[in-house]
């Protein structure tokens, strides 16, 4: 293949992908996580846009909770990153390694690895205040949801969830 056969190759599959979509985080609707009224989908919602102290309809009163954008932080530490795995995957494309859609789905757990990674970075966020330090080193945890009572970042299960779709 001539570098100019490379180039219009390369071209062509850029072209084609253009047309697709990746869509990486709780893309399908979940069920709620039992003994909860909450699925993964809404917390992790809930945890990038945090929310303000207040009282619930039920009069319990809940604290701030900063926001903890991971989908932002994924942004920050890896969107520079887009256009040299797009490379990638276009000349593996052009070079018979891999077709389209396997490229598509290479790069999608590519993204979701980078967000589940994002959300390890501690130091982006606004740290923990005192009361959740304490209640985290307490035995007994005053948390009126069970999908609250462990700290998901120690379980793994917000990250376990993340998932993709390709379009």
């Amino acid at each position: 293949m001539t570098p100019k056969e490379k180039f219009e190759a390369m071209a062509r599959v850029a072209k084609s992908l253009a047309r697709r979509k990746i869509l990486v985080g709780w893309v399908q609707p979940s069920k709620n996580e039992p003994g909860t009224s909450m699925s993964m989908g809404k917390l992790a919602r809930i945890l990038c846009t945090g929310w303000e102290a207040g009282t619930s309809k039920d009069g319990r009163s809940y604290p701030r909770l900063p926001a903890r954008n991971f989908m932002k932080v994924t942004r920050a530490f890896y969107g520079k990153d887009t256009d040299k795995v797009c490379r990638r995957i276009i000349g593996k494309i052009v070079l018979g390694k891999m077709d389209e859609a396997q490229g598509l789905s290479w790069m999608a757990e590519y993204w979701k690895g980078k967000m589940q990674d994002a959300m390890g970075k501690s130091s982006e966020y606004e740290p923990l205040s005192k009361a959740t330090i304490k209640n985290r080193k307490s035995a007994h945890r005053s948390v009126p949801s069970k999908i609250l009572s462990k700290p998901l970042i120690d379980t793994g299960t917000l990250r376990a969830s993340i998932t993709y779709e390709v379009k």
